[in-house]
């Protein structure tokens, strides 16, 4: 990249999707309610719940309670990894990954056009980079937007932001002062 001003730029971080985190504090409950179990092996009888016995007099539970704590303690530590950054300079879209020496540049001149998009709720939305699926290529961290940029090739780019609307509105302002340049 050269020294071109920075007119947008976002950071994505890896433990910040909705879906994921959930999952993972959904695991760590289940943890520490068969360490608890383990710990009291009396049988539970609620009206609407049966839990018979704990199965055992090991002491297997502390595994569970440990295994709960390394759940916790990672989905904290992944709320400060880096996904992805995208920047925006004068003449492109530069795409940054942590993860990947590869870094992914989009250039203005080749974009036809722009659009701001709502992304359909899904309990299977996991962070992506650089996904070639479907004629799209994704970048998406977390949120419900994202920005769709058509090339003039017919390639399709989804940028999942969340600043969807500032993203858009500069896009296609550089679009135009490009096209006006041409």
């Amino acid at each position: 990249m050269n020294n071109e001003e920075i007119l947008f730029q976002e950071t994505q971080y890896a433990g910040t999707n909705r879906h994921s985190l959930i999952r993972r504090l959904v695991l760590a409950v289940f943890c520490f309610v068969a360490y608890y179990w383990s710990e009291h092996p009396e049988p539970v009888d609620l009206d609407f719940f049966q839990l018979g016995e704990y199965p055992g007099e090991d002491y297997s539970g502390k595994i569970f309670f440990l295994l709960g704590l390394v759940i916790l303690i990672v989905s904290v530590v992944l709320m400060f990894v880096k996904h992805f950054t995208t920047t925006v300079r004068s003449g492109a879209i530069y795409l940054e990954s942590l993860w990947t020496s590869r870094k992914v540049r989009i250039d203005l001149n080749s974009v036809e056009s722009v659009r701001k998009i709502i992304l359909k709720a899904s309990v299977l939305n996991r962070p992506v980079y650089n996904l070639h699926a479907s004629g799209k290529i994704r970048f998406y961290t977390h949120g419900h937007e994202a920005v769709e940029l058509v090339m003039n090739d017919g390639l399709t780019y989804r940028i999942g932001t969340q600043r969807a609307g500032e993203l858009m509105q500069l896009l296609r302002k550089l679009k135009k002062n490009v096209n006006e340049g041409n």
